[in-house]
């Protein structure tokens, strides 16, 4: 139970909360009693006074709270209670710090408190230190503020929050930096620093105080409300608790290192490797490529020839409308669009560079189901949503049907087993002029170890083929300006997009 939670459950509990708020953020030491039972609650400023008073204790009958101050006091806190004004009276008490004993004097001021009623509810007990030789408890104190002072200009964030509530007794200069010079100073955790309760810091505290087991947080974000000019912040910290002579956490001591720079450049860094890693695999593919486009031009011309030369000689025994006419006409098509492909790719790889212009998102899936058709393997339907105002890309139209090559062939091969033999290509309309192409399937979806992987250069997902269908498929969409991912779908299957520019209205 907080310390405000307790004066809610006295007599005039809301009023008590008031005065209970200003007293503790006084920097006077004061002493507040109320009710008929003498419910007794200090603050700070007199704890650091008298070494004797536990914060944590505060709320309890001033007789148990503090029995000495009580025996001195009790005549005229009663008068004071019975609405006698302007009452005083000395103290003198003995103190052991550090095994010595030291003396304590102070003069004591009654001010009664009235709340609605006409006989006072409460009485403030205003403290005048009288003591002429400053006792060891002042020094201790006076060398609290030095180091207070000291560890106030290191860059090191440090705080500390005392008691139940956290209230924080001390903020260094680095702390006030890092959340942008906002009040602190006497307020609870809760109350100067809402972003901890959401984000659990507040949870992690209170933890800390119930166990008294410190608590280490490495490259944690900080995540701060509208108006911040950094609204995420990361912070390597440590939650100590600080003890009584007891042993029992009275408060924690919370000291940390602004890292967001280091974060920042870290992921700077990752990003330099990706693309580093990216341009890596660019060229090896190019490589790649340079080499098959090189070797199978001659092997693709010799086929053209061949087939040519057989249409020539079965025209010889057989007429035009035999069937075989027509399947030789297929080949040499197809070896001709193989001659076009490898050209398109050529000038690619040597200067990054693709030929765009207009394509016809739904004529492309068509033709590239065309192409498929004469796969007894292929056994998709193939359906298709493409909105009239995401009908076009701006493409190299042979390259973009060759990535849709590669994606139903893969579709085809997952979907394998699947019940759902279907292939759904769908596209739609971005801001910033750009189209993104959905080709989702209902296989068996791509594996956790697989996805972060997948369009890297020999990762066959499928288990068959070289492994380059993918990669050289992002690689073609890239250099046509665009980009290429793929994710598990719901329900099952996966999803590849490609995302490419929009037409012009000029170039329509």
């Amino acid at each position: 139970m907080t310390l405000l939670q307790k004066a809610a459950s006295l007599p005039n509990g809301e009023l008590l909360g008031q005065i209970l708020t200003g007293l503790l953020r006084s920097g006077a030491p004061k002493i507040l009693i109320w009710g008929a039972r003498f419910h007794a609650f200090c603050n700070e400023a007199y704890a650091d006074l008298d070494p004797l008073m536990d914060m944590n204790r505060n709320g309890e009958t001033f007789a148990t709270l503090l029995p000495d101050v009580w025996t001195q006091i009790r005549e005229s806190l009663v008068q004071s209670l019975q609405g006698t004004e302007r009452l005083s009276a000395q103290v003198s008490l003995v103190r052991e710090v550090q095994g010595q004993a030291v003396p304590l004097h102070y003069n004591a001021f009654f001010t009664p408190l009235y709340g609605r009623a006409a006989s006072a509810g409460g009485v403030l007990i205003d403290i005048q230190e009288t003591t002429e030789d400053r006792p060891l408890s002042q020094r201790l104190l006076f060398e609290k503020r030095q180091m207070q002072q000291l560890f106030g200009e290191l860059p090191v964030l440090m705080a500390y929050g005392r008691g139940e509530e956290l209230r924080l007794q001390f903020v260094n200069t680095a702390f006030r930096k890092f959340f942008g010079f906002r009040p602190l100073d006497g307020l609870t955790v809760e109350e100067a620093i809402p972003e901890a309760v959401e984000q659990g810091f507040v949870t992690l505290l209170r933890e800390v105080l119930r166990t008294g087991e410190p608590f280490i947080g490495n490259d944690t974000p900080v995540r701060f409300h509208s108006g911040s000019d950094e609204p995420v912040k990361y912070i390597d910290f440590i939650y100590q608790p600080v003890k009584n002579s007891q042993g029992k956490p009275i408060g924690i001591l919370c000291t940390g290192v602004d890292v967001t720079d280091q974060h920042n450049m870290k992921a700077d860094s990752d990003r330099f490797k990706h693309r580093a890693l990216h341009e890596s695999r660019i060229n090896a593919m190019g490589t790649m490529a340079m080499t098959l486009a090189h070797e199978l031009n001659q092997p693709l011309a010799a086929a053209a020839s061949y087939l040519s030369a057989a249409r020539r000689s079965l025209k010889k025994s057989s007429s035009e409308d035999d069937p075989a006419f027509a399947l030789l006409n297929l080949g040499i098509d197809q070896i001709k669009r193989a001659g076009n492909i490898i050209g398109r790719a050529t000038p690619l790889l040597r200067t990054g560079e693709a030929t765009l212009r207009e394509v016809s998102i739904s004529n492309a899936v068509d033709h590239a189901v065309s192409l498929l058709s004469a796969c007894p393997q292929f056994e998709l339907t193939i359906t298709k949503d493409i909105p009239p105002d995401a009908g076009t890309v701006l493409a190299d139209e042979i390259q973009l049907e060759q990535v849709l090559v590669n994606l139903f062939r893969n579709a085809s091969q997952a979907a394998k087993d699947a019940v759902r033999k279907e292939l759904l290509v769908s596209s739609r309309a971005l801001p910033k002029n750009r189209i993104r192409i959905c080709v989702r399937d209902f296989g068996r979806g791509i594996g956790d170890e697989e996805i972060g992987r997948i369009f890297e250069l020999g990762q066959r997902g499928h288990r068959t083929g070289l492994g380059i269908g993918l990669p050289l498929s992002r690689t073609l969409v890239e250099a046509n300006g665009g980009f290429m991912w793929a994710v598990n779908a719901e329900g099952g299957g996966a999803e590849f997009h490609l995302e490419l520019n929009r037409p012009s209205r000029s170039g329509k």
